[in-house]
């Protein structure tokens, strides 16, 4: 045998196809008043208090929770493997830690720029502090699976060191929608710049809702990812290794598909398979096969459609009906080499 060689032809049902930059996307919005829609929810009873920190103190700390479900935000697919960093500093970091510096929260804009602090929440983000016997931080996770909900609430925090001034505000996280609800209750704050909203990390993908100080008191805001787009498809050789008789799973392309959003069905279809082989006899009977995996590294765990066999030098996938997640799914086409 000489040459392995194949050509992907893919079949993708969906509907409004767009293309963005940097794989990312912005939030759907919508806002209301607190008690419709979205209420309140009580952390001090049957939450945990944070009250030590894994960086820093109360007035300029930080401390990591893991997730207690799988989440979605933005481009970043998080399990319960992965962590939120907490800021006594009025802000939820998703992709790395948190700052504890009170200096950089002063100094920073929650605008189209501002991806100093990474991928954020910003409830208050501000010099605020936990220093007061009135002041809690605490999370808590209601629900039960797939329905859950983590919250994270500043509960009379205060905005700007020794003003005496305070705020309430919470971030919910919704299991499998992945919908992120930022609510603000009372206050009583004249410290401006203390930003609300979320970034993505990357230029020109956020949204600030309002500053502390000036916004409407016992309101909510629904951050809502938008309908499953198709981004593109990227080709690579799966392996430079040679192959040999009796070899299973040999791995010959892996097929990068790329999809922005995260609601609505982007179905894929139907993939057809053209070997350049020397024969169709190379690969063993049922000896195409196709893997999806999340990352970059070859599984057999999650297998796409079922296995077929070369005829007239092609292989077809049909009636395959996978829904395409958010992000990247990788695919993997792969042999069993046959005995001669």
């Amino acid at each position: 045998m000489k040459r392995v060689v194949i050509i992907f032809l893919l079949s993708i049902l969906s509907f409004n196809i767009a293309f963005t930059q940097n794989a990312s996307y912005n939030y759907a919005t919508s806002t209301g008043t607190i008690g419709t829609g979205y209420n309140w929810i009580d952390c001090s009873t049957g939450g945990t208090e944070i009250t030590s920190f894994s960086q820093g103190n109360a007035k300029n700390g930080r401390q990591e929770i893991n997730w207690p479900f799988a989440f979605s935000f933005y481009d970043d697919n998080y399990t319960t493997s992965d962590q939120l960093s907490i800021a006594t500093n009025g802000f939820i970091r998703l992709d790395a830690n948190a700052s504890a510096s009170w200096v950089g929260v002063n100094a920073y804009t929650l605008n189209s720029g501002g991806t100093g602090f990474g991928q954020i929440v910003a409830l208050c983000l501000y010099n605020d502090n936990f220093e007061d016997a009135v002041s809690h931080l605490y999370y808590k996770t209601t629900g039960s699976s797939p329905n859950r909900i983590l919250t994270v609430e500043y509960n009379n925090v205060e905005i700007e060191r020794y003003a005496d001034k305070y705020a309430d505000v919470q971030v919910s996280f919704y299991e499998t929608s992945n919908k992120v609800v930022i609510k603000f209750g009372d206050d009583n704050i004249t410290q401006v710049g203390a930003d609300m909203g979320i970034h993505s990390g990357v230029s020109g993908y956020f949204n600030k809702w309002q500053e502390v100080e000036s916004g409407t008191n016992n309101t909510w805001i629904e951050y809502t990812r938008p309908v499953k787009t198709f981004n593109s498809i990227v080709y690579n050789q799966a392996s430079t290794g040679d192959v040999i008789q009796n070899q299973n799973n040999a791995e010959i392309m892996r097929i990068d598909v790329k999809v922005n959003g995260g609601t609505g069905t982007l179905n894929l279809n139907s993939i057809e398979i053209t070997a350049d082989n020397d024969a169709d006899a190379d690969i063993a009977s049922s000896g195409v096969k196709l893997y999806r995996t999340t990352t970059t590294t070859f599984s057999t765990v999650n297998m796409l459609g079922t296995a077929q066999s070369l005829s007239g030098g092609t292989a077809t996938f049909s009636s395959l009906s996978y829904d395409l997640p958010d992000g990247t799914t990788y695919i993997w086409a792969v042999y069993d080499i046959a005995s001669s």
